[in-house]
């Protein structure tokens, strides 16, 4: 096990992207500051606005710094502005988290201890688990477009090559980011990690999985049932495209209609009555039939109104 100092890790910037006013980050601001050896100079908190009203007043400790956007620009466009200050003040590894991350003892060491000890290293993430203590995530492996969270890893490796790894914590050697150009915004959100972790793989850096590094994530599909439909449809394609051509484009429509169909619910089980149910599907399939509209004709960012209003995502925004 690694335990670095506040000294050691003064080469770290992290970013903590927020969204909403439920002071969600003040329990991983907490844990950066006292518990990962993270000072408060070296945090950024980026934050996405609910609309153009939102004059959202954290109270924050002293000397971590607000960037407040004046439009939702989702998780690529939020994490690129806060790289950028990250970048501004000279940290060589930069550490991107979303504000419901909760991260187990020495977890930011290990990752900026195995990235240091790695000179291919370009982005590394933990071991995500759920609340429950069930594992989320394991890195992400692709093939043909089709991508997926795995839940397997070889348990005596100190590091394990992925294709990407989750956003939802990312360790991102400054080199590899500059050499990969930085998130895509067009894909707003969902994708994105795996897209930039394409391109750094291409620029030839690696994507590593440290398993003596872990967090806790509480992802957004059951609260934005539509929103995550048609982002992780439209995006998931584009991403198929990047990786793999029109065959994997295909490959990944398949897998997006076969996933919808399993998603719908059991006639017998919910007795046709269970009208959260078949609300909750009706979202994913609105979802995901607009975002391959929307893939087809090349429409990016924000989802659109009538995907917007049914979550948190821009609620305020489809109103308008």
């Amino acid at each position: 096990m690694h335990d670095l100092t506040a000294a050691e890790n003064n080469s770290v910037g992290a970013v903590v992207l927020s969204y909403g006013h439920g002071g969600q980050y003040e329990q991983l601001l907490d844990d950066l500051l006292h518990d990962q050896h993270i000072s408060p100079q070296q945090v950024v908190v980026v934050h996405n606005p609910i609309d153009a009203t939102d004059a959202w007043s954290p109270s924050l400790p002293d000397g971590v710094t607000l960037l407040r956007l004046p439009e939702n620009r989702g998780y690529a466009g939020g994490m690129n502005a806060g790289v950028a200050a990250q970048l501004g003040r000279g940290a060589k590894w930069l550490l991107l988290l979303t504000h419901d991350a909760r991260l187990r003892p020495r977890a930011v060491s290990e990752l900026r201890a195995m990235g240091e000890s790695q000179p291919s290293a370009g982005v590394l993430g933990p071991l995500l688990y759920l609340a429950d203590g069930s594992l989320w995530s394991a890195g992400v492996i692709s093939a043909a477009g089709i991508a997926r969270h795995d839940d397997e890893w070889d348990t005596h490796a100190a590091v394990v090559d992925k294709n990407s790894v989750d956003g939802t914590v990312l360790m991102i050697r400054a080199q590899a980011y500059l050499d990969a150009g930085g998130f895509d915004e067009r894909f707003f959100m969902y994708w994105e990690e795996a897209e930039f972790c394409l391109r750094c793989t291409r620029a030839g850096w690696r994507v590593l999985l440290v398993p003596s590094a872990a967090a806790v994530t509480s992802p957004g599909r059951a609260r934005r049932p539509a929103a995550h439909a048609y982002l992780q449809t439209r995006n998931g394609l584009e991403y198929a495209r990047r990786q793999g051509g029109l065959n994997a484009v295909f490959a990944q429509g398949v897998d997006v209609l076969h996933s919808s169909v399993r998603d719908l619910p059991h006639p017998i089980r919910t007795k046709w009555r269970d009208r959260d149910a078949w609300q909750y599907t009706t979202d994913r399939w609105i979802g995901t039939l607009i975002g391959i509209l929307d893939f087809g004709r090349r429409r990016w960012g924000l989802p659109p109104t009538i995907v917007r209003r049914r979550g948190d995502v821009g609620r305020a925004h489809g109103r308008s």
